[in-house]
């Protein structure tokens, strides 16, 4: 357990040069066109993160031997982790990135990860630097050594370092963890007589009736630690999860390149006050940010370390909990029963449900079957052979019919001035079709079926109705819609007060606020309207309309109450007579 609390050491390693050391063997090499060379440490801390990383892979392979959601929570976890590893960030100078290339030896599911090139390795004998022998010639050993790096490589190197460091030792403690963890479930499994592991997960729920007084208190105990467990998962989940990982990797993102930026800067020649107090500033925000990097990174460990311990004790609750199954599992209680039994209620519950749904199906069917009948059969009894789009009974301008000797047709003949047909017409088709006709209109707007008068219209809507009936009356096509009546009947007198208005009159209404449909725009005495509804005038302060709902056919009279205050006199735009 103790290696649960180990703390890797994430301070600087003191083995560089110090500035002015450094400086001058830099001026030193540029007196001599000497490139300085990049350190080859970067090859070991490529191949630590590679190592970690594939040790996560491994990890990942096994992970769901783990109870509860824990496999989901460090599975978004390590790829993070991983792909953190295996992308370190470039090296930032003069406003841009270093072309140190990113590349990958091993194939993850993350991105691909670093490729630390352009490292120079100088080995013993080289021509070009002085030979270093630590060792008598003939024992066959060599010994590298590397040209000192700058401080922002050094800077970038610590950074991997430090995370090298800390995601293995993360990793080391999980991997133990899991490891005695599945050791032990193993055993249990067996032990209990179990056919599998895996039945040692499914949840505890046998009734305490059914077990021996002597086994009581290990029934208890699985109780408990079920519910112990189960709360530091959540708890686990809450502090530990893909948002604060995140969280942690962008801090210390931020505060490695808030670093380098500092240590990018070079020190003034402080030729006088100023230039030796701006680098006294300079080397205050240095070690600023030298804490601030190294606090990162510390909250960091703490957070990683912080789950291992907590998901430490979730297996090991786990295991106290597998204990007790094994005992009573053995003794030949079985364990599952309760589990089992609501399993059983749980298919009962779907299938009755399913059940029910599969009624009210059918039941639906049935009824929109019947409504689809009722639909195709409405505007039509049983004595009607013929149809609203015949010409029988139209009569011409000169007052002639149509097709006068086509049989069946239920349109009569009128008489009278214009406006007389257009009234009797309209009381024509409602008394045939009308509410207390036995037979009403029913409009659908999907099946748009229901004709009146108009074999050119296939839905009864209110301006099909108007044209059915004057066409009916009189032979006059006064237009389709109401845009098209307004338009084509401008010339015709109109009147714009309710209170002039003449039997046989055509009425046309403007939306109001609140109107869902909001009609059709026109010009009308100059000036511009919409239009969405229109309505015969029968005298009497009635009218007769066709509705596109359920009323279908409509006659009313406005003298008073809503249909005068509400419906006619705010939507009343105008009507015109033939």
């Amino acid at each position: 357990m103790s290696e649960l609390f180990y703390k890797p050491r994430i301070v600087p390693d003191f083995d560089y040069l110090s500035e002015k050391e450094f400086k001058d063997i830099l001026d030193r090499e540029r007196e001599d066109n000497i490139e300085p060379e990049n350190p080859d440490s970067l090859d070991d801390i490529r191949d630590e993160a590679i190592r970690i990383a594939k040790e996560i892979d491994k990890i990942k392979k096994i992970i769901n031997i783990l109870p509860g959601n824990l496999p989901q929570t460090y599975r978004d976890a390590l790829n993070k982790i991983q792909s953190d590893l295996l992308n370190p960030p470039p090296i930032i100078k003069d406003g841009g990135p270093s072309d140190m290339e990113i590349e990958s030896e091993m194939e993850t599911d993350t991105v691909p990860g670093p490729s630390y090139n352009g490292d120079t390795v100088v080995k013993i004998g080289d021509n070009d630097i002085d030979t270093i022998l630590l060792f008598p010639d003939d024992n066959g050993i060599k010994v590298k050594t590397t040209k000192v790096g700058s401080l922002i490589t050094f800077i970038r190197e610590s950074f991997l370092k430090d995370k090298n460091d800390m995601y293995g030792n993360f990793v080391q403690k999980l991997k133990l963890m899991i490891q005695q963890y599945m050791r032990e479930l193993l055993y249990i499994a067996k032990s209990g007589h179990f056919n599998s592991y895996l039945d040692l997960y499914v949840r505890f729920d046998t009734p305490s009736v059914e077990v021996s007084k002597d086994l009581k208190a290990a029934a208890d105990r699985i109780l408990k630690y079920q519910i112990d467990r189960e709360q530091k998962t959540r708890l686990l989940n809450k502090i530990f999860n893909i948002d604060q990982t995140v969280v942690h990797l962008i801090s210390n993102k931020v505060s490695y390149e808030q670093r380098q930026r500092y240590y990018d800067m070079e020190y003034l020649e402080a030729k006088d006050y100023i230039e030796t107090q701006e680098n006294d500033e300079l080397r205050k925000m240095r070690l600023e940010y030298d804490k601030k990097y190294e606090q990162c990174m510390y909250n960091y460990y703490k957070y990683l370390t912080g789950s291992t311990i907590l998901t430490d004790e979730i297996l090991k609750t786990f295991l106290s909990e597998a204990r007790g199954k094994a005992l009573l599992n053995k003794n030949g209680i079985d364990t599952q029963k309760g589990y089992k039994k609501e399993q059983e209620k749980q298919q009962q519950v779907e299938a009755e449900l399913k059940k029910q749904t599969e009624e009210t199906q059918k039941k639906e069917e049935e009824k929109q079957k019947l409504l689809l009948e009722e639909l195709n059969s409405a505007g039509r009894d049983s004595s009607y052979s013929g149809s609203y789009g015949d010409k029988s009974g139209v009569v011409n301008s000169n007052g002639t019919a149509v097709n006068s000797s086509v049989s069946g047709s239920e349109v009569e003949l009128v008489s009278g001035s214009i406006p007389e047909k257009i009234v009797k017409m309209a009381l024509q088709a409602w008394n045939k079709r009308g509410p207390n006709s036995g037979n009403p209109i029913k409009y659908s707007m999907k099946l748009r079926s229901h004709k009146i008068f108009n074999s050119n219209t296939t839905h009864s809507d209110c301006s099909a109705f108007v044209k059915g009936v004057v066409l009916e009356a009189t032979g006059i096509d006064v237009g389709s819609n109401t845009s098209d009546q307004v338009n084509k009947n401008k010339n015709r007198q109109w009147v714009f007060n309710i209170n002039e208005l003449q039997p046989g009159d055509l009425i046309y209404f403007k939306p109001i606020k609140g109107d869902t449909y909001q009609g059709h725009a026109i010009t009308l005495n100059g000036r511009r309207y919409n239009v969405n509804h229109t309505l015969i005038y029968l005298g009497d302060k009635e009218v007769i309309e066709c509705t596109n709902g359920a009323n279908g056919l409509r006659k009313f009279n406005f003298t008073s109450g809503w249909h005068k205050t509400n419906y006619m006199e705010p939507r009343f735009l105008g009507a015109f007579r033939l």
